[in-house]
């Protein structure tokens, strides 16, 4: 049976929920629920019976209740991963302060597993007024181990996809036609790797009219953008600052940069998607890009340099400043003003920060650029064959194939896919000077056929 145990510390009231398990459910009675005030948050921890032996995830959802997602409580995680030797896993729900005095409200969680024999029942959550004071709660729920094989990567792409060799990007859409050369000698290795098709239609300058205004994208929005399921986000922030906008091959994502707001998180708030992946060796992604001649700035008179759209993360996922041999990212910057650059958290860069890996190429204003970018990690911790590819309308502008992404931690793999645009570096020191627009179409991505080693 479900018991509760309280303890209590000088910050905060501490509620423990143990959830016996049985061979294939768990369930949480009525009695259970917790309530909670308004600007108060729960801790879940999803605890095995035995160690995982593969990857899996539980997948958390909002199932029922009046509580509205964005107005009651912040963005649910949607997947809690489990690894290869992971015990237990936690996750936080926040209710919001509407500053309102109202009847009391329901969250109703939803279970469902991926690669680990467990269901539960709906959990539910009670959200007070304003009258009671904030809380924070933690809850364990105790699963069984996982026993399924883990799935096949899911391929995400265009309708029709051909292939094309490491020195080339991958071809135009309505036709079937061989990419165009590239400018740069081909090395010995080569890629088979599969790359979504582009359309010829000539770009408009002209910004469409408004699907969503800024401030209104959900998951729903982000996820048709970036074309991935819906429950595959782990979170999105700050949408404030981006829209959907109608363009003449579909929608676009339009994102606005202001004056004292660099957008990259630090001081300043960063418009972010976070998406998971299943892990694989190696990803491609493209998007295409267009810098709105009418506002664009490469930055300010001292620091002209920033993030450009999406990129790759793996194992602790590595990034603003730290030093984590476990994890790392790949992402496409723009450097000393129009320059492109892969921005890159290997384990062996010998700095605190991102290396910058710069390409020659100079990123027009008030055209379309497509951008591609493969990334794929090492075979092994102590094998430097890991790769990185940078394609530029189609062109290769960056080929590496001795990256060490990854040293230390879990196999090395490619496991999340991130968009995250905005000025610097850290810090609003390289905000614009003035308020700047960019826009983004044509989001794929999908497993790389090129292996390490």
């Amino acid at each position: 049976m479900p018991h509760a145990s309280f303890a209590l510390s000088p910050r905060r009231a501490l509620l423990v929920v143990a959830v016996a398990a049985t061979a294939l459910s768990t369930s949480i009675s009525a009695a259970d629920v917790p309530t909670l005030p308004e600007g108060s948050e729960i801790t879940l921890t999803i605890e095995l019976a035995e160690p995982a032996t593969k990857t899996g995830w539980v997948t958390v959802s909002q199932i029922g209740g009046s509580a509205i997602e964005g107005e009651d409580f912040e963005r649910l995680p949607r997947r809690v991963r489990f690894r290869r030797g992971d015990t237990s896993q936690s996750f936080v729900v926040r209710t919001l302060n509407d500053h309102l005095i109202e009847p009391e409200e329901t969250l109703d969680l939803g279970f469902t597993a991926k690669n680990v024999s467990f269901s539960a029942e709906p959990y539910t959550i009670a959200i007070g007024d304003t009258t009671r004071p904030p809380t924070t709660t933690t809850t364990s729920i105790q699963l069984p181990p996982t026993t399924e094989a883990p799935p096949a990567p899911t391929t995400t792409q265009a309708p029709t996809t051909t292939e094309a060799p490491t020195t080339t990007a991958p071809p135009e859409t309505t036709t079937s036609t061989e990419a165009p050369p590239t400018t740069q000698t081909p090395t010995t290795q080569t890629s088979t790797t599969q790359v979504p098709e582009t359309t010829t239609t000539a770009p408009s300058q002209q910004v469409g009219q408004v699907v969503k205004d800024f401030g209104q994208m959900g998951y729903s929005d982000w996820a048709d953008m970036l074309r991935v399921d819906q429950d595959q986000i782990l979170w999105t922030y700050h949408s404030h600052d981006a829209s959907v906008v109608t363009g003449p091959e579909g929608n676009e994502l339009r994102q606005r940069f202001v004056p004292g707001n660099n957008g990259s998180g630090t001081g300043t708030p960063v418009v972010q998607a976070v998406i998971e992946l299943d892990p694989a060796k190696g990803y491609w992604f493209t998007q295409e890009v267009f810098l709105e001649p009418d506002t664009w700035a490469w930055g300010n008179s001292e620091n002209q340099l920033g993030k450009l759209g999406l990129g790759f993360t793996g194992g602790t996922h590595s990034a603003g400043g730290t030093i984590d041999p476990a994890g790392f990212s790949s992402r496409i910057m723009w450097l000393h003003g129009d320059e492109a650059s892969a921005y890159t958290y290997n384990a062996d860069r010998g700095i605190r920060y991102g290396q910058q890996n710069p390409t020659g190429y100079s990123i027009p204003v008030g055209q379309w650029v497509r951008m591609d970018m493969e990334v794929v990690a090492n075979s092994d911790h102590n094998t430097a064959d890991g790769q990185l590819r940078v394609w530029m309308n189609e062109q290769l502008v960056l080929e590496k194939t001795d990256m060490l992404w990854q040293s230390e931690g879990s196999d090395p793999t490619v496991d999340r896919l991130v968009y995250s645009t905005f000025y610097g570096g850290s810090g609003q020191q390289y905000a614009p000077d003035s308020v700047t627009y960019a826009r983004f179409r044509h989001f794929y991505h999908g497993p790389a056929q090129t292996a390490a080693g």
